[in-house]
């Protein structure tokens, strides 16, 4: 399927993450130094790494990729005891930090609020912002890391094993399921509809006048032309004569606006032979579409006898 996730993370190295020493008491080697390090508050979720977070983006097939929770993050800078006099740290993108595997994510699908913090006498923390501002600048096909780092530090030592924040963004799939998500469309004006190029009203809006249209053992397509933008939609059912014409696989395509190609959105495969079968993906990751295109594939040689296709949305 092409309903492509992004995971972002984020997490601090730290080699001494198993320690179980907290952020309060936090001193390395037993060092009586001030030190700078970076901090993150903790994921909610206990399977995460320490001081990580994790945000997702999504890559619609007619939208590209957009953001679907917060599009920021904020980290602090800690001492580890406070300071008599004003600390500075500098920070600064670390390409040389770039785990195998993983591209530097690009600098326009970010922001780094500040490159310098000041931490005042008597304070321990001083916090910056990164601002995710252009996820379109991101390869689909490609996982990336931003690794931002203290560079240096006037008044105190850098931390040995926290001073490198590592953002990773990294493709998961959206879940599809074979069940329902959505309310069907039922306002189906302007609508249009071929079968193997021939035109098939029944299909949309008329199932109880059984008018079959019959394409072999084939991939089957149906094209739906909605007449104008559908926002929203969240998934499809096709129904058939019987389970003698089901389907094995479906696949469905969008096309957000008249003349253009026609991108994957989504693929199911149905282990049980049956006279309807639904697709749907996430209702936080819908579809707007012009032209929706529904690839069958039969269980049997028999091919598949359309009869009715509902459309569903949020």
């Amino acid at each position: 399927m092409k309903i492509t996730k992004f995971a972002l993370a984020s997490l601090v190295i730290a080699s001494m993450a198993a320690t179980g020493c907290s952020d309060d008491t936090y001193d390395i080697d037993g060092s009586s130094d001030t030190i700078a390090y970076i901090y993150h508050t903790p994921n909610s979720d206990s399977s995460q790494p320490a001081n990580s977070f994790n945000i997702e983006m999504d890559k619609y097939p007619t939208w590209g990729i957009v953001y679907n929770t917060p599009t920021s993050t904020e980290y602090e800078v800690r001492l580890t005891h406070s300071s008599n006099s004003d600390v500075t740290v500098n920070l600064g993108v670390n390409d040389a930090a770039v785990a195998n595997g993983y591209e530097l994510l690009p600098a326009s699908a970010y922001t780094l609020s500040a490159t310098s913090l000041t931490i005042p006498a008597g304070e321990r923390s001083a916090s910056f912002t990164i601002e995710f501002n252009d996820p379109n600048a991101i390869d689909a096909d490609k996982d990336y890391m931003l690794p931002v780092s203290i560079t240096s530090v006037d008044g105190a030592v850098t931390s040995e094993n926290l001073a490198t924040a590592l953002v990773t963004v990294l493709k998961t799939s959206a879940s599809v399921s074979t069940s329902r998500t959505g309310d069907e469309i039922t306002d189906r004006t302007g609508w249009s509809c071929l079968y193997g190029q021939r035109n098939c009203p029944d299909i949309i809006n008329n199932p109880s006048n059984y008018t079959y249209w019959f394409n072999g053992t084939g991939i089957n397509p149906i094209e739906i032309s909605f007449g104008k933008t559908e926002t929203g939609i969240t998934g499809v059912k096709l129904q058939v004569y019987s389970a003698n014409y089901a389907v094995a696989k479906m696949t469905v395509y969008a096309a957000a606006n008249p003349g253009e190609v026609y991108e994957e959105v989504a693929t199911a495969e149905y282990s049980v032979a049956n006279n309807t079968a639904i697709i749907s993906w996430d209702k936080e990751t819908p579809v707007n579409a012009y032209w929706l295109r529904i690839d069958a594939t039969p269980w049997s040689g028999n091919g598949i006898v359309p009869v009715y296709a509902t459309v569903y949305k949020n």
